[in-house]
């Protein structure tokens, strides 16, 4: 499994001055947990809050003071579906949010028991916020491709 592009996130939102990150940790998160716990950038750092609508809104919160980017990780779609009040806020208010949500990938939904109750695909669209897949870790993908995706999102 090549980590290095999930690596690469913590590294971009570093170079973009992103100072701010918090945690909910589960294991499909848990790759994004570990590139932001060790970036020398976030040691330290980081707030880990098991409840996603209180960390969304305590992201949302320092958003709003600071003027600046926050990040929020999350697992599968229905914990990020717990981010979706701090976020409606934050699109209405013009606040800036980055949220990483680790959902299995649509091709990866193919039995009635391995489906999430709620996808990331309707998590972000309510309401119409910016949202992209990354590749899955086992695809291959050429060099930049992450970057490129997750630059469009930042500018």
């Amino acid at each position: 499994m090549n980590n290095q592009a999930v690596f690469n996130i913590a590294e971009i939102c570093a170079r973009h001055g992103i100072t701010d990150v918090i945690l909910s940790p589960g294991s499909r998160s848990a790759p994004l947990t570990l590139a932001f716990a060790r970036h020398p950038a976030y040691r330290g750092k980081l707030r880990v809050i098991p409840d996603e609508r209180a960390a969304a809104f305590i992201g949302l919160g320092i958003a709003q003071a600071t003027r600046r980017t926050v990040v929020l990780v999350c697992t599968s779609g229905t914990a990020g579906l717990n981010y979706a009040p701090a976020v409606a806020e934050a699109f209405f208010q013009q606040i800036p949010l980055l949220v990483l949500t680790a959902d299995r990938p649509p091709s990866g939904l193919t039995s009635s028991t391995a489906r999430p109750s709620a996808s990331a695909t309707s998590t972000a669209r309510t309401p119409r916020v910016p949202s992209t897949f990354l590749p899955t870790l086992r695809t291959p993908m050429p060099s930049g491709t992450v970057k490129e995706l997750l630059m469009r999102q930042l500018i």
